[in-house]
C-alpha cells in the first residue's frame, strides 16, 4: 500500500494515491510526530505531548482510538509498535524526511518543496506541551529550508537563478538579510537597477517597521551601488497627453495675445509665468486648452489640476500626471535619464509605481530635509522635459495643496533660464495660505504677469447666442441674466423656452431632472467620484452596461454637463454637482458612495495610499466608519513619511474621531512632532500608552512610551 504524508503547509494524507480526509486532528499531530523522530518514541511521551490534562486511562484510550482509526483508513502497518514505543510504518513517504536528507536539490525540486510552515493551520489548544514543540519544531525546519536556499544562492552561478531562488527565500522570509543582499547583486548584475532599488527599500521599511532597526552595513553599501552612475544610452522623454479645446472662444482676442507673447518669450531661454484669473466660469480653463490647440512649436505639455477633494493629500495634482505607465517605463527603466539616486527618492514619492506598499525615508532626516530632496526629486522629472519648450499648467491652483504650490515656486526659481512656460489659474476670491505667498512673491519680483479675464460685452454676448444658434432676439435679455459669464450664457441658451425659473440652479435643476435616468445614474458617479471618473469607474457606480453607459457620456458630453479631460470625465462646473446633489436622497447618495469606494479600492488595489483621502471621504458618506477611519489612517501615514505635518495631523484627528484606536493616537503625536507641537504629540504619546495597556498589548505601550521618552530629548 503506497502513503505519502505532506506536513509541510497544510496536512495532507495520500494512500494509494487518493487524499484521505483525517478528521481527528490529533491523529494528524501523531503522524507528523512521529514523522519528525528519527527513532520509535516511547508511548508515554506521545501521552504527555498529546494528552497531558486527561488522565492516565483516559488518555491511553485516547490513544489507542487514535491508532485504531489510522490503521482503520490507512492499514494496519502505517504505526510500528515496538516494546511499547511507536514509529512510521516503513512503507511510506513524508515531505520531512525528504527535506532532511536532501544534499544538493536541483532549483525545480528546492523552489517546490517546502509548501508552508510544518502543520499550518493546525491548532490543538487542549495539548499545550505538543503546541510548544510544534513551534520550536516550525522554527527548526524552517531555519533549515532558509539555510538549504542559502547553499543553492552560493552553488548557483546564473545570475537569473541566484535572483529566482533569493526572492523565493523572500517570500517565506522577508526579513533575512542574506537573501536581501543576494537579489541586489542578482539585480545589479542583470542591470535592473529599479528593482535591485525596491528589494532595498522594501526590506528597509519592514525592518524599521517590525523591529526598528536599520539594514546591516553590507547592505546599506549595496543600496550605495545601486545608487551609483547609470548606464547606457537613455531616450527620449514619452509625449505626454495634453487636453485641447478646438472650439473658437468669442472675444477672448486680447486674452490670447497676452498668453501667447508670454510663449515666445519663453521659447528665446526666458522663463515665464502666467496668472490667469477671474470669477467662476468666466473661461479660464477654456482659454489655455484652446490656445494651445492652436501653437504649431515643438513642445511639451505638463498639467496638473488642483481639486476640492485632493487638498489634503501632498503632491496630488503634480502626482496625477505620473500615473502613466510610459512615463513611469521612462524614469524606472534600466535606460533611464534619471539618476538613482532621485529614482529613489521618486519612488518614495510614488505611493506605488510598482504594486508595492510605500516606501518609507531611507534615513532619519529633519522635516526640511525631508522637504528639500522631494522638492529636488520632482524638479530633476521636470528638468528632464525642459530642454524643450515646455507648457507646465496647473489648473485651478486655489484647491492645490500646500506641498504643491510651494514646490512649484522652487522649480520657478530654478527653471529661470529655461524655455518654460507656466500657466496658472485660480479663482481670486479663493486665495490664501502658500497660494497668496507664491502669487505676492512672483508679482513683486516681477516673475509673473497677471491676467483677468473679463466677462463678455453685449455685443460678444450676441455673437456667442448667434454662434450656438439661440434667438438674437433673446440676446439682450440673456446678457443681463448672465452678466456676460460665458458659462452662465450658454447654460441659459439651453432653456427650452422663456418660461424656465430665473435662478440658474433652477434652470440646471430642470435639464437634470429630464435626463433619462441612465444618464442620471451616471452623472450621480461622476459626481461621486469626482477626480477618478474614468469611464471604467463611472460604468461600475453607475451599474450601466458598456453600450448603455458609452450612449449617455455621449448624451452628457453633448450637453455640458460633464466634460473629458485626458480620458477622465468631470462634471463641467461644481453648479451642476450642487445642484444634482439636492436631488439626491440621503439613502442613494449613500449607496453611490459605497459603490464609488468599492470601485476605486478595486481600481487601485496596488496604489491605495494615493486614494486614500477619497476612500475615507466616500467611506465616511457611506455610513461606514471602519473604513473610513482605516483609510484616513492610510493618509495620515503617507502625509506623514513625506514631512507633511498639518495634513498628517488633520488626517490622523479625522481617523480618530470615526474610529479610536492606540496606533492611530500614536500616529497622531507622530504628526504632532512634525508639526512641531511638543505638547500636543506628548498628550497623543500618552493616552496612546494607556489604551495599549488597556488592551494588554505591552509592546504598543512600551513603543508609545519611546515615542513619549523622546520627545523630551
Amino acid at each position: 500500500m503506497e502513503r505519502r504524508y505532506y506536513f509541510l503547509g497544510q496536512p495532507q494524507i495520500f494512500c494509494n494515491q487518493q487524499l484521505i480526509n483525517l478528521t481527528n486532528a490529533k491523529a494528524v499531530a501523531l503522524l507528523a510526530y512521529l514523522a519528525c523522530q528519527p527513532q520509535p518514541q516511547p508511548r508515554e511521551r506521545i501521552l504527555g505531548l498529546l494528552w497531558a490534562e486527561s488522565s492516565s486511562s483516559a488518555a491511553r484510550k485516547n490513544l489507542s482510538n487514535c491508532l485504531w482509526l489510522l490503521r482503520q483508513q490507512l492499514g494496519n502497518d502505517c504505526i510500528r509498535s515496538h516494546d511499547d514505543r511507536l514509529g512510521l510504518g516503513s512503507e511510506c513517504w513524508n515531505d520531512l524526511q525528504t527535506l532532511w536528507q536532501f544534499d544538493q536539490p536541483d532549483l525545480t525540486t528546492l523552489l517546490h518543496c517546502y509548501r508552508g510552515p510544518l502543520l499550518d493551520g493546525l491548532n490543538l489548544r487542549d495539548a499545550p506541551e505538543f503546541e510548544l514543540w510544534l513551534l520550536q519544531e516550525r522554527n527548526r525546519v524552517h531555519q533549515h529550508y532558509l539555510q538549504l536556499l542559502e547553499q543553492a544562492v552560493q552553488r548557483y552561478d546564473d545570475w537569473q537563478q541566484k535572483l529566482q531562488l533569493a526572492s523565493h527565500g523572500l517570500t517565506i522570509d522577508p526579513l533575512h538579510e542574506p537573501f536581501v543582499q543576494a537579489a541586489i547583486q542578482a539585480c545589479l548584475a542583470l542591470d535592473q537597477r529599479a528593482n535591485a532599488l525596491q528589494h532595498y527599500t522594501n526590506f528597509h521599511y519592514q525592518l524599521e517597521q517590525q523591529l526598528g532597526l536599520e539594514p546591516a552595513a553590507a547592505t546599506q553599501a549595496l543600496r550605495m551601488q545601486i545608487l551609483g552612475p547609470p548606464t547606457g544610452t537613455t531616450l527620449q522623454p514619452p509625449r505626454l497627453p495634453a487636453p485641447t479645446n478646438n472650439a473658437q472662444l468669442i472675444g477672448r482676442e486680447r486674452d490670447y495675445a497676452l498668453v501667447d507673447r508670454a510663449w515666445q518669450a519663453s521659447l528665446q531661454n526666458q522663463l515665464q509665468v502666467v496668472l490667469l484669473t477671474g470669477e467662476l466660469g468666466i473661461g479660464k480653463t477654456s482659454l489655455w486648452q484652446t490656445w494651445l490647440g492652436q501653437i504649431r512649436e515643438a513642445h511639451q505639455v505638463i498639467v496638473a489640476r488642483g481639486l476640492e477633494i485632493t487638498q489634503l493629500l501632498p503632491f496630488a495634482p503634480f502626482l496625477a500626471w505620473t500615473d502613466q505607465s510610459a512615463l513611469l517605463d521612462w524614469l524606472f527603466g534600466a535606460q533611464s535619464p534619471l539618476a538613482p539616486y532621485w529614482q529613489s527618492e521618486l519612488a518614495r514619492l510614488i505611493p506605488d509605481f510598482k504594486q508595492r506598499e510605500i516606501v518609507p525615508p531611507l534615513n532619519t532626516a529633519t522635516p526640511a530635509e525631508e522637504r528639500r530632496r522631494i522638492f529636488e526629486a520632482m524638479l530633476q522629472v521636470l528638468l528632464l522635459f525642459a530642454d524643450q519648450p515646455l507648457v507646465l499648467v496647473l489648473d485651478d491652483a486655489h484647491w492645490a495643496d500646500q506641498l504643491s504650490l510651494g514646490w512649484l515656486g522652487f522649480a520657478a526659481e530654478r527653471l529661470q533660464s529655461k524655455p518654460v512656460l507656466i500657466i496658472l489659474t485660480y479663482r481670486a476670491n479663493q486665495v490664501q495660505g502658500e497660494l497668496a505667498n507664491l502669487l505676492w512673491h512672483w508679482q513683486r519680483n516681477h516673475i509673473a504677469q497677471r491676467h483677468e479675464l473679463q466677462p463678455l460685452s453685449a455685443s460678444e454676448s450676441a455673437q456667442l447666442v448667434r454662434q450656438h444658434g439661440g434667438d438674437i432676439q433673446r440676446s439682450a435679455q440673456l446678457y443681463q441674466r448672465s452678466r456676460g459669464n460665458p458659462y452662465f450664457l450658454h447654460e441659459l441658451l439651453q432653456a427650452p423656452s422663456e418660461q424656465i425659473p430665473s435662478s440658474l440652479a433652477d434652470v440646471l435643476g430642470l435639464r437634470l431632472t429630464s435626463l433619462p435616468s441612465a444618464a442620471q445614474a451616471l452623472l450621480s458617479a461622476a459626481m461621486i467620484l469626482g477626480i477618478n471618473s474614468r469611464l471604467e469607474l463611472l460604468q461600475q457606480v453607475s451599474h450601466c452596461n458598456e453600450d448603455q453607459a458609452l450612449d449617455m457620456l455621449d448624451l452628457l458630453l453633448q450637453q455640458g454637463i460633464l466634460a473629458e479631460q485626458t480620458g477622465q470625465y468631470q462634471i463641467a462646473h461644481p453648479l451642476i454637482a450642487e445642484v444634482w446633489q439636492q436631488h439626491l436622497s440621503p439613502a442613494r447618495r449613500q449607496v453611490f458612495h459605497r459603490r464609488a469606494a468599492e470601485a476605486l479600492a478595486a481600481s487601485y488595489a496596488g496604489m491605495l495610499p494615493l486614494v486614500a483621502v477619497q476612500l475615507a471621504s466616500h467611506y465616511e458618506a457611506a455610513g461606514n466608519a471602519h473604513e473610513a477611519a482605516r483609510y484616513a489612517e492610510m493618509a495620515g501615514y503617507h502625509a506623514l513619511i513625506m514631512a507633511s505635518g498639518q495634513a498628517a495631523v488633520t488626517l490622523y484627528q479625522r481617523a480618530l474621531s470615526l474610529e479610536t484606536t492606540p496606533l492611530r493616537m500614536l500616529g497622531l503625536g507622530r504628526a504632532w512632532v512634525l508639526e512641531g507641537d511638543v505638547l500636543a504629540a506628548r498628550a497623543s504619546f500618552d493616552a496612546a500608552r494607556q489604551a495599549f495597556e488597556a488592551l494588554g498589548d505591552f509592546a504598543g505601550a512600551a513603543q508609545a512610551s519611546l515615542h513619549l521618552a523622546a520627545s523630551y530629548q
